[in-house]
Formats: C-alpha cells, structure tokens, sequence
C-alpha cells in the first residue's frame, strides 16, 4: 500500500472515529456507574498494578483481564475521579481497532478497496454514525430503483436488476449491523463500547487480536520471522485483556485456510502456537479463578437461546422467510393486509439475496460471514451485552465489505 493510499485510508476511517468524541464527551452517564465506581475503588484500594496478572480483575466476578485493568490505572492517574473522562481511553482502543483491522484485511487479502471498505464500517458502528446517515433507507431506495429499472427498462440483464434488489435488502440490514441490536439493558454497540468504561475490555481485546492476525498474515506472505514476535504480543494481549479471546485458538487455522486458498505457501506453527497459548490460558483461568461466581451464573442462557442466536448470525435473512411462509393462509382476506406485503417483499429480498451470493461467492464475504459465527459463538450462550459483539463485528465488517463489492459487480452487469 502506498503512502498516498495510506494517507487516504488514515484520513477517511479517523474522520469517521472522530464522530464517535460525541459519546465519548457526550452528558456524564457514567459518574454513577457502578461496575466503574467498584474497578476504580478496587485499584485505589490494592496500589500494586502488577498484582492483577496473578488475581481476579477489580469486579471479582471469575475473569482474568489485567490489560484492562491496567488500562483504568492509566485513566486514574491521569484523570483522577473525573469518571466521564475515562470513556477518551475507550474511544482511542476503538479507534486503534478500526485501523488494525485495515491492516488486517489487507494483509489478509491484499485489496485496498476492502482494507479501507472494511475498517471504516467499525468505525462507523461504534461511532454510531448510522444515527445521523440513514444508510439502510438509501439501500431500500436503491433496491426500489433496481426493481423499477428491471420493470421499465427491457434492455440489459432483468435478473442480475432483481438480483442486486435483493443484494440491497440484506445489505440494508448488515450496513446499520442490525445483529448487534440486543442488549439486556437495551444499550447500543457505540455505547457499550465507546461510552462504558468497562466495555473496554471487548475492545482491547480485539485490537490485540487484530494486531496478532494481521502480523501473522504479514509473516505469512513475506516469511519475515520477526512478524512472528508481533503475533506472539499480540496474541498474550489478547488472552490477558478477555475471554472470548478463546475464539483465536479457531481462527488461525481459519486465515491460514484463507491465505492458502490465495496461493500462499503457509507454516502451521502460528496457529499450533495459538491453540498451545488457548489451551494453556484456559488452564490458566480455571487454576487462578472460579467459574461458579454468581455474575457468571446468572449470564448463562438456554441452549436453545443461544441456537437460535447463531442461526440468525449464519443465516441473518431466514427469519424472512420464516415470517412470510407464517402469514400463508388460504384467505383472500390476506392480500389487503400491509404486514403481508411487507414480509412477501422481505422474503423476495431474502431469495435474491441468496441466489445472488450462490452466482458471486467471494473470499472476503465467505470468510467475514463465518468468522463472525466463529467469534460469536461462545458468547451467544450467555446473557446479552451490545460489546459481546465488537470482535465479531470485525469479521461482520468483511462480510458487509463483500456484499458492498457484490452490488458493484450486479450494478454494472444489469447495464
């Protein structure tokens, strides 16, 4: 990537983060916080930084998170009790992670275009810019056009016109990451995890992960040994900031798939390492901490709960379906009511999709789609909290990037 490029790409995902500063110095809704009223005090009580990587973290409730941690020691010495202040901590970790995961992406697959597609998708979602942008409106104003232009117009491709209808309906869902829109206190994405001091600790881990991917990717491609001691930080970041940094032990093997499948001749010791590293910290967090904590009992979910959760993650359009083939009943009575229109639009918006994503498979989005199941997984069992789903949101963001470069391809096949 050239430096004008570089320049490019740094202006445009910082410009978007900079739209996040309006949670992170937005009205004080975090002076009467508990959770950070009790990791401050924890800190200001114990005075020793170090101790947090043989203990509990300063909540006691069964985790290890000493990066974060520390991270609260920082924001204590530097903004003392001004509480509202710690969120500029948690608004730099996510604006780090918007730009770790370009390099991440391109080191992945090495097209600029998805690089910076991609890392300014995160920065939007956690800097909620959707509130201000109504960008799922302009893509079902843009799936209307298509439809009308399939109708009007008998010159040009009439299905790839249908198609990219279709392609825009789901696009209008994943650009506004409508996944992420569950929270057990009904709490958004940007709030969580720019304006929650605690919900940092999603974030730091997902910027160590990131790092440790895209250097692993880098060694991978260049066979510079030395990217191997950045994987390795990063990596021990990872595992020392969150728990669900347990997904990497999965997705090294994963890239490393994704690299070889683009021709790149791959070493396996990177991903062995990883799995070593998870396994060992798994072993780590059962001898230091324990898992019959109260909070950690109560966040347990059903089964079933977090089942359904998945499917909607692997197949976020089948609930379309579902709707619509519910509405089926043999009544006339049933063409003059809206809500069956509506499902019978969603539902053809759902099919095209689909076909669509059968005739235009692609890497990035094949790869965002399941890694984003992947990361998600564990947590999809447990009560939720809008951060659960900012690592997941990376992969979300490379799906997004491909259905995004999808339209393009069915925009200029339909002239």
């Amino acid at each position: 990537m050239n430096a004008r490029r570089v320049f490019i790409s740094t202006a445009l995902v910082l410009a978007i983060n900079l739209i996040g500063l309006m949670t992170a110095l937005g009205p004080d809704d975090v002076s009467e916080d508990k959770d950070t009223q009790a990791i401050v005090s924890a800190i200001a009580k114990r005075g020793a930084p170090l101790s947090w990587f043989r203990t509990d973290w300063p909540l006691e409730n069964g985790f290890y998170r000493p990066i974060p941690t520390l991270t609260f020691q920082w924001d204590r010495a530097v903004f003392g009790g001004d509480l509202p202040k710690y969120r500029l901590t948690n608004w730099l970790i996510a604006c780090l992670c918007s730009f770790a995961l370009v390099w991440f992406v391109w080191e992945l697959f090495r097209t600029y275009a998805q690089a910076v597609l991609a890392g300014s998708l995160l920065a939007f979602w956690h800097s909620d810019v959707q509130r201000f942008i109504p960008v799922d409106w302009l893509c079902w104003i843009g799936a209307g056009i298509a439809f009308a232009w399939c109708l009007i117009s008998p010159k040009g491709r009439r299905l790839d016109r249908l198609l990219l209808a279709g392609i825009l309906m789901v696009l209008a869902f994943e650009l506004v990451f409508g996944l992420a829109q569950s929270d057990i206190n009904s709490k958004s994405l940007s709030w969580r995890v720019v304006g929650w001091p605690p919900g940092r600790t999603a974030s730091c881990m997902a910027l160590f992960a990131l790092i440790s991917m895209a250097a692993y990717c880098r060694f991978e491609r260049t066979n510079g040994w030395r990217w191997l001691l950045l994987f390795a930080a990063g990596l021990i970041g990872a595992f020392c900031s969150y728990e669900q940094s347990v997904v990497l032990i999965g997705c090294f093997p994963g890239i490393a798939l994704v690299l070889r499948m683009q021709n790149v001749r791959v070493h396996w010791i990177a991903p062995l390492c990883a799995a070593t590293a998870g396994f060992g910290y798994a072993g780590l967090h059962s001898a230091l901490l324990r898992s019959d904590t109260a909070y950690r009992l109560q966040q347990a979910r059903p089964v079933i709960g977090g089942m359904r959760d998945l499917s909607a993650w692997l197949l976020p359009f089948a609930s379309n379906f579902r709707s619509f083939f519910s509405m089926l009943i043999p009544d006339v009575g049933i063409l003059f009511l809206s809500g069956f229109w509506m499902r019978a639009v969603l539902a053809f918006g759902s099919l095209a999709g689909t076909i669509g994503f059968v005739r235009k498979p692609s890497l990035i989005w094949i790869t965002g789609l399941l890694g984003s199941v992947g990361t998600y997984g564990p947590l999809a069992f447990q009560h939720p909290f809008a951060h659960y789903y900012y690592f997941p949101a990376a992969f979300r963001a490379m799906f997004a990037t491909g259905l995004i470069m999808m339209v393009t391809g069915f925009a200029r096949r339909a002239e």
